[in-house]
């Protein structure tokens, strides 16, 4: 066997590779067998192949969610069976914390290559990306923790095992997808008499969103404030003037589908 792997392309093909050694002493055709990796699941027949076609693609795999062991066997010239070692598809899983832009990626191990795995990669693609990319190298462990949520709304990942020597073959991991939702921190106050403390309007992760509309109005409904993007923090004043004391209400559009304009009320304080 050189390899199984999840399709680039595809990830829920998982294509099977293997070598014949002396063809000529086996018959036409090679069977291979499957089935669930960690578990007790019997083996079944995934294919009967052409021993010369050296690849086949299983289609429709469930590869979010198993990782599937390979084996091809046949009959050798004397009618004796000989199979391949068993091979397994590396499936991936991962979690993500909102609030510590963290995100934490696990796979099983890739196993039966002569001399193991060199290492893995972690693979990236991000928000509108059109495709994966290398991201960062993971050694030989299988997990890993990432601090890097704050890059983008939608993370997806692959992992690459990478052949110590032999053939260099290398095996992907299924796709997976984490989303983080950057919602807005809104303060409720300000308190804007130049101690450095709250004297502008601070709105957390504001910033990934560089279409906002922000809009500030007063009790009677008159538009104190208005911005496309948020390049000046609000202080507190109209039109250069310090407004009193008071609370106002504020329309934030993130113009992101599916999430309505954020509104409340933001009250000035403590002017003196």
């Amino acid at each position: 066997m050189r390899v199984v792997s999840d399709g680039w392309l595809d990830d829920t093909d998982v294509e099977i590779r293997w070598e014949m050694f002396n063809s000529i002493g086996f018959p036409d055709s090679v069977t291979i067998l499957r089935r669930i990796n960690f578990t007790s699941t019997a083996w079944s027949v995934a294919a009967m192949v052409e021993a010369s076609d050296l690849l086949y693609v299983e289609s429709n795999m469930q590869t979010g969610k198993y990782s599937f062991d390979y084996q091809v066997i046949g009959l050798n010239a004397c009618l004796d069976t000989v199979a391949t070692r068993i091979h397994n598809s590396i499936l991936l899983n991962g979690s993500n914390v909102e609030t510590a832009n963290t995100i934490d990626l696990v796979w099983n191990e890739y196993l039966d290559w002569d001399n193991g795995v060199d290492h893995y990669e972690i693979w990236r693609k991000l928000d509108d990306g059109p495709d994966f990319t290398f991201y960062e190298d993971a050694g030989i462990d299988t997990s890993y923790r990432l601090t890097t949520g704050a890059d983008g709304f939608f993370h997806c990942y692959r992992i690459l095992a990478i052949e110590n020597g032999g053939n260099s073959e290398e095996s992907w991991s299924n796709e997976i997808c984490l989303e983080f939702l950057h919602l807005l921190e809104i303060p409720t106050v300000i308190s804007p008499n130049g101690n450095g403390l709250n004297d502008v309007w601070k709105i957390g992760n504001i910033e990934y969103y560089p279409t906002v509309t922000v809009e500030i109005f007063n009790r009677w409904g008159q538009r104190l404030y208005y911005s496309v993007g948020y390049p000046e923090l609000w202080n507190g004043t109209y039109n250069g003037k310090d407004l009193p004391v008071g609370v106002y209400y504020y329309i934030i559009d993130i113009k992101r589908e599916g999430i309505e304009p954020y509104t409340g009320s933001i009250s000035i304080l403590h002017r003196e």
